[in-house]
């Protein structure tokens, strides 16, 4: 999370002084992600928060109950410092894309924490054998044998996958982890669905992307986008996609110049604002559309 811009860090440095909850609208509303999400008590504290990569910019909100770090993000060992301080937390979820740290004795602090999943989808080990005695307990999943298993296999089904996919897949149902994964199934016009899985798009796999015309149904699943400049024009040549499930307003904005959907969903840690909802207006031949965000509709 060392990316994070300079202002994160003051961000709740005078929450004392003022109300924690305003500092943080007016932090979400600059950020235009809809990465975070948050609920305060009746004196303005921040209690429950959820982000993907800006937790230094609430490290002085020290009435957290619930915290929730999840997404295609890392968290390294100033991040488990930052967590260590939050001593009345009774939820903590990290489900990241790599937790770079196994110095997880800070963590010791939390003597309220009844709930505590650590998930790292790169790793092979379970985590939760490096926590400190006093919360291993509680800390989910439990089971190592189980876990090693489980990621020994997935990784093993990507290891399939790529080399099947080095020219054109035949499956009919993909889900692709990289944007590698993407640009090596460029022009597999069988493709009926794909999900999109902890993702960083760049322009080639927008490119890839574009090329598969039979897609029916395209999900995204905590993906970010390498560059903001992306262009997608060449998604309209999609005319065979019905259902799109979008889970960040950057989701809908790629594919603003498609004219074929029938059934769209936004859901999750995002937002919208009033540009997203005049792209969804021209989705004329909507069907079914479903919205479950955690932000109103920002000005």
């Amino acid at each position: 999370m060392k990316f994070i811009r300079t202002l994160v860090y003051s961000f709740l440095t005078l929450g004392a002084l003022a109300s924690q909850c305003d500092d943080a609208k007016k932090y979400g509303k600059s950020l235009d992600t809809g990465s975070i999400s948050f609920k305060c008590d009746s004196n303005g504290k921040v209690t429950e928060l959820s982000v993907r990569s800006e937790l230094p910019a609430f490290k002085y909100a020290k009435n957290l109950k619930t915290l929730k770090i999840i997404g295609n993000t890392s968290v390294d060992k100033e991040d488990i410092k930052i967590i260590s301080k939050f001593t009345e937390l009774e939820k903590l979820k990290i489900d990241v894309r790599e937790v770079s740290t196994k110095d997880l004795s800070y963590l010791k602090n939390l003597k309220h924490l009844k709930e505590f999943k650590l998930v790292d989808d790169r790793s092979e080990d379970n985590l939760c054998n490096y926590v400190p005695k006093e919360i291993k307990s509680i800390c989910y999943p439990k089971d190592s044998a189980s876990t090693k298993k489980t990621t020994t296999k997935k990784t093993t089904t990507k290891k399939t996958s790529t080399k099947t996919t080095k020219s054109k897949t035949t499956a009919t149902s993909v889900t692709v982890n990289s944007n590698d994964d993407l640009v090596s199934i460029k022009g597999s016009t069988k493709v009926k669905k794909i999900e999109l899985h902890r993702i960083s798009l760049k322009q080639n796999g927008v490119d890839a992307l574009a090329t598969l015309t039979g897609l029916e149904t395209i999900e995204f699943v905590d993906c970010d986008y390498y560059s903001p400049d992306l262009k997608a024009s060449s998604l309209k040549n999609l005319k065979n996609l019905r259902k799109l499930i979008a889970n960040s307003r950057h989701d809908i904005i790629l594919f603003k110049n498609n004219d074929s959907l029938k059934s769209l969903t936004v859901y999750g840690n995002t937002s919208l604002n009033k540009d997203d909802i005049k792209i969804i207006a021209r989705f004329t031949k909507l069907e079914k559309l479903e919205i479950d965000v955690n932000y109103n509709v920002l000005n």
